[in-house]
């Protein structure tokens, strides 16, 4: 990742730190002529953290654009979503914190913050791919478990179900003296792998 400082003689935007995910932020848009110098920057369009600057090219005197940040499809149709936002979002979800503590960490970086529904588009964009990769790691785990209980002699049962004894653990994150946060999560482990740590 990059980063640059949006300067400007006129004084139209601060002096924020914009990140660049977008490896071709340095290269003429439209043509072969020369690299385009951030320093003749006329206009700035943001889009959560990301921006797209309108550069003057001091070669043509024409004005091209330019994108700190990649785009992917979400969805089958639709503008496409910024990768730095959604980067965002799943950063945000991965260490436990939510929009207001986002862009108290973006501000004390000075870095551009994401707006309220900007983040929550992105944050269910993300957590639909979570959960679509727990689900899936869940039913490796479990054939994986009862291929292991059937190497080991298990018999399944008359409803055709494999029988396996598991541990069970949950807990919920403590916020506060009213402990009633609703973010909590919940572990189960065979009997086979509570054997496999203890053997190590």
């Amino acid at each position: 990742m990059f980063r640059f400082t949006l300067t400007s003689n006129k004084d139209k935007w601060s002096n924020n730190h914009q990140p660049i995910c977008n490896r071709k932020v340095s290269i003429h848009t439209f043509s072969i002529l020369g690299p385009l110098s951030l320093s003749s920057a006329v206009k700035e369009t943001k889009v959560g953290s990301a921006s797209i600057i309108s550069v003057v090219c001091k070669e043509c005197d024409k004005e091209k654009t330019v994108v700190t940040s990649g785009q992917h499809q979400y969805g089958k149709r639709g503008p496409r979503p910024y990768d730095i936002n959604t980067r965002i979002a799943l950063g945000a979800i991965d260490n436990g914190i939510g929009y207001t503590h986002v862009n108290g960490f973006l501000s004390t970086l000075n870095v551009p913050t994401i707006n309220k529904t900007a983040y929550k588009n992105r944050e269910r964009e993300v957590g639909k791919a979570i959960e679509e990769v727990a689900t899936n790691s869940c039913q490796m785990v479990l054939e994986d478990e009862i291929y292991q209980a059937e190497n080991n002699g298990t018999i399944r049962g008359d409803d055709g179900l494999m029988p396996l004894s598991v541990s069970y653990d949950m807990q919920w994150l403590k916020r506060g003296r009213a402990n009633n946060s609703l973010t909590g999560h919940g572990a189960i482990m065979t009997v086979l792998q509570l054997q496999k740590f203890e053997k190590k």
